[in-house]
């Protein structure tokens, strides 16, 4: 019986010893590992990295192409993508360059996350792709739920819906506009979420932002959006409108070799009758809601544009 409680004294003294570290810094439990990642100690020297073991904290770890981490903390699930350098600090995560994903479960807790030139505090319930731009801020993508984005520790922050693309700006110059983009098209070329193992839920998830999401576009505009290079602003890149071409046969079947072509004849009814008040619209979606094996069913390892680096780029 004596040993009994020895024992039991000694397992309740760790875990509030565990727990007491844990509230100093957040540990982080590597899940996954996928291809070749590399680890650089403030010394300049390898740390102990792998499977079900912690993060190492005052330590950079780097990702090298078709490579990545998941770990898991309290409330958080967080994912680094390929090309990457991030490290554990002993109040936030640090990301110096590349992308990652991050989960936030609603728990109530905040993620704090340090970039070169900005900082950000995640927090709600959703998931969301973050990357470092090129003027050191944030490029800030929403992928599922509503999790809230801020600028500064304990505030509410701005929420971040499914599609909805912002631009957290450097040495505290906000936000930039919001602009949409097409998850339908980002979504199965991001290595992110092909490259990793996914639940049936998260899965479900996302099929179901990407669902609804192309429910309610209705019009495509033909812009993409690149890098943010000066502190405020981002680029717009405007793609061509596609080259319009005339069959040649059916040129020769015209009077006067295709150079004249004979007016159509008038026509004393309207195809429709008129109707009192605006004319009618029709709602024709240009894009079909895609399934869940077309969301995540393209091939990672095709030479298909990637998050991140190239996310907006195609």
């Amino acid at each position: 019986m004596n040993f009994f409680r020895k024992t039991s004294t000694l397992i309740l003294l760790g875990a509030m010893a565990i727990a007491g570290s844990a509230n100093a810094a957040q540990l982080y439990l590597v899940s996954k590992i996928v291809g070749k990642v590399n680890t650089s100690t403030d010394t300049g020297e390898k740390a102990a990295f792998g499977q079900a073991r912690w993060l190492p904290g005052q330590t950079r770890i780097f990702t090298r192409e078709r490579s990545g981490v998941e770990a898991l903390a309290p409330g958080f699930s967080v994912r680094f993508g390929e090309d990457t350098a991030f490290s554990v600090g002993p109040n936030n995560l640090q990301l110096h360059k590349g992308g990652m994903l991050v989960r936030v479960l609603g728990s109530g807790k905040e993620l704090a996350l340090e970039g070169p030139e900005a900082s950000v505090w995640i927090q709600g319930k959703g998931s969301c792709l973050l990357e470092v731009a090129t003027n050191g801020g944030f490029k800030v993508i929403g992928l599922t739920g509503k999790p809230a984005v801020a600028l500064d520790a304990g505030n509410k922050g701005r929420e971040v819906h499914p599609g909805q693309l912002l631009f957290v700006k450097p040495l505290d110059g906000g936000w930039s506009d919001p602009v949409n983009i097409h998850l339908s098209k980002l979504v199965p070329s991001a290595f992110l979420l092909g490259g990793f193992p996914n639940t049936a839920s998260f899965e479900a998830e996302v099929t179901r932002s990407v669902q609804t999401q192309t429910d309610l576009i209705t019009k495509t505009f033909r812009a993409e959006v690149g890098d943010a290079r000066e502190a405020d602003s981002f680029e717009i890149k405007v793609r061509p409108e596609p080259e319009k071409t005339t069959d040649p046969s059916e040129a020769a079947t015209q009077p006067g070799g295709g150079d004249e072509t004979e007016p159509a004849a008038a026509s004393s009814t309207p195809a429709l009758p008129e109707v009192p008040g605006p004319a009618l619209q029709f709602h024709n979606p240009e894009e079909p809601a895609p399934t869940l094996k077309e969301v995540f069913g393209q091939d990672v390892n095709s030479s298909s544009p990637l998050f991140p680096g190239k996310l907006l780029n195609p």
